[in-house]
């Protein structure tokens, strides 16, 4: 294993030369570096938007022009998108918008490098299941609310595995030898369709003997609470995409994200509860 930043268009050189030296040409390129600081719009400074933009689009696209004349004709990119990508995910302004980024140069870059018979596709991945969640909430408490509360978007009512992504992404580098320019979603439905948990067993919710929440005295601190709530159990979903890059720089964001998730609980600390709220009506 070569160790790479993604970010750097030095190390990126670097890797080429290396693997013209150590392999000539290869058939598979998976650009799967990527990463998540889960922002807020009001907090996102120059140097967050540039680092989510240096890692999650500029890095790719450069290791992708650099590593491309070395694939074998009849070869393939797989570039690893997000369900951030296609999502209005709180927080998640800069990284989804990177991402989007990302599928459009997949979309591009097929029409570009069809002379050349070299597919681009990409897959896009949901919430998958790897360690990075217990190493971003050390406490196994807040790691299990985090998992139940992302299970509960979900259709498939679970997390992915990295063997299932595997799959997916040599099922567009080798068996897909028909297919460029496309996106497989590999999130267990959550991009696909609307989910409804109270509804997931076919039968609709029970009836409700309390009025309308609409009705009721207007609190506006509650959709702010439901707002860091979301931004919060969001983490969870877009860490996973940068889990298995097993690159340097995944380790050292690790603390930037625990004083996000720090920041994020201490704001939900000081706004009331929406279910305390309705519990005073």
């Amino acid at each position: 294993m070569v160790s790479s930043d993604a970010r750097s268009l030095t190390d990126i050189d670097a890797l080429a030369a290396q693997v013209k030296v150590e392999f000539d040409t290869f058939d598979l390129l998976f650009v799967n570096a990527g990463f998540s600081i889960p922002t807020p719009l009001d907090s996102v400074t120059e140097a967050i938007y540039d680092e989510m933009f240096n890692l999650n689009s500029k890095g790719p696209f450069f290791a992708i022009q650099k590593l491309v004349p070395l694939i074998n004709r009849g070869g393939s990119v797989v570039l690893t998108t997000s369900v951030a990508n296609v999502k209005g995910l709180p927080g998640q302004v800069t990284y989804g918008a990177a991402k989007a980024a990302l599928r459009s140069f997949a979309r591009t870059l097929a029409a570009e490098l069809v002379p050349h018979e070299i597919r681009v596709n990409a897959v896009s991945p949901g919430p998958i299941d790897t360690p990075i969640l217990d190493k971003v909430f050390p406490d196994k408490n807040v790691a299990a609310e985090v998992r139940e509360k992302t299970i509960g978007m979900i259709p498939m009512r679970r997390f992915g595995t990295s063997e299932e992504i595997g799959k997916a992404v040599l099922f567009l580098a080798f068996e897909a030898t028909f297919t460029t320019g496309a996106e497989l979603p590999v999130d267990g439905g959550w991009s696909r369709f609307e989910f409804d948990a109270s509804t997931a067993n076919g039968q609709p919710p029970p009836p409700s003997s309390e009025e309308p929440v609409m009705a009721r005295t207007p609190n506006h601190s509650v959709p702010e609470h439901g707002r860091f709530r979301r931004a919060l159990a969001a983490v969870s979903a877009i860490l996973q995409v940068m889990d298995s890059t097993n690159f340097d720089y995944t380790l050292d964001r690790i603390e930037l994200l625990e004083q996000e998730v720090g920041r994020l609980k201490e704001k939900l600390r000081q706004i009331p509860d929406p279910a305390a709220v309705d519990a005073q009506v």
